[in-house]
């Protein structure tokens, strides 16, 4: 049973997580593609559904290149609306806006080559340290 629990953790893990196929994941644990199906009905009966767990990772990891575009775009707008409204926009808002733009295209290109590049095999899936530490003074022009 021990051994069950082990690959139906890890199968669970590779598709909601690793967005693997069910015969990916059948083939990486050597075992048959209808016992992965029944694990995953199995879960979906116990109201621990596959899908759902994948659908609810995928949005939880929402791209940085994504929050940085919105936030790019709520800074244009409030600075569009207080020029129209007349009222004094600080400098300080037009540089951030300025610094900002370039970045949106150097951090999306970053995670495409993060995203294409092969992960070993019990990646966790986190950045390390001196990657963040890279982006914030390269991408970013934070000091570190």
């Amino acid at each position: 049973m021990a051994k069950k629990d082990a690959l139906y953790a890890e199968a669970q893990r590779l598709f909601t997580h690793e967005q693997c196929t069910i015969g990916e994941i059948a083939s990486r644990l050597k075992c048959g593609e209808r016992t992965i199906r029944n694990w995953k009905e199995e879960a979906h009966k116990e109201g621990n559904d596959w899908d759902t767990l994948r659908s609810q990772y995928r949005a939880s990891r929402t791209a940085f290149h994504e929050e940085l575009y919105e936030f790019t775009r709520w800074l244009m707008r409030s600075i569009k609306e207080d020029e129209l409204a007349g009222k004094p926009v600080s400098p300080g808002r037009y540089f951030t806006l300025g610094k900002l733009l370039p970045n949106i295209a150097k951090v999306k290109d970053y995670e495409d080559a993060v995203k294409n590049a092969e992960k070993p095999a019990g990646s966790s899936g986190t950045v390390p340290e001196d990657i963040v530490k890279l982006i914030q003074r390269d991408v970013l022009g934070i000091p570190g």
